[in-house]
This record gives structure tokens, sequence and C-alpha cells, in this order.
């Protein structure tokens, strides 16, 4: 709620101008920090998925090749 010192004029406070929601940006900065925070705390600071996945096989890669290293092709050129 904004408009403090105004409670008189905006009972409810100020959430809104013009029709456009009025959002306070810098304790929703605050609060996704101490979020962050308390996750990095409880051992969970991101969600490693190095190992989950299988390599291609080279000959797979190979194939890849043509399209990875063909300067002109676009990515819906291949689709």
């Amino acid at each position: 709620r904004f408009a403090p010192g105004a409670e008189e004029k905006y009972p409810n406070g100020l959430t809104e101008i013009d029709g456009v929601a009025v959002a306070d940006v810098l304790s929703q900065a605050i609060k996704l920090v101490e979020s962050l925070v308390a996750i990095s705390k409880a051992g969970s600071a991101w969600i490693s998925r190095k190992c989950l996945f299988a390599q291609p096989s080279p000959h797979v890669l190979q194939l890849g090749e043509k399209l990875t290293d063909n300067p002109g092709l676009k990515f819906w050129d291949v689709i």
C-alpha cells in the first residue's frame, strides 16, 4: 500500500493510478532476494542436470556437423 501520510484521502492505500496498478518494485525485489537466500541456505541454490542426459554418439555428431557448420542455414531452413 502506498500513500503513507494520506490515509484520510486514500484509506485503503493507493493501489492504482488512472486504472493502472501500482507495484512496489523495491519491496518485491527485496522479497525475491530474501527467498533466494533462504533457498541457498537450504542447499538448493540450483539444480544441475549435467549428468542426467546421454551424450550423442560420434556418428550423430558427424551428421549434425552438416547443419551446424553451414553458416547459410538458419533454424527454419532445417525444419
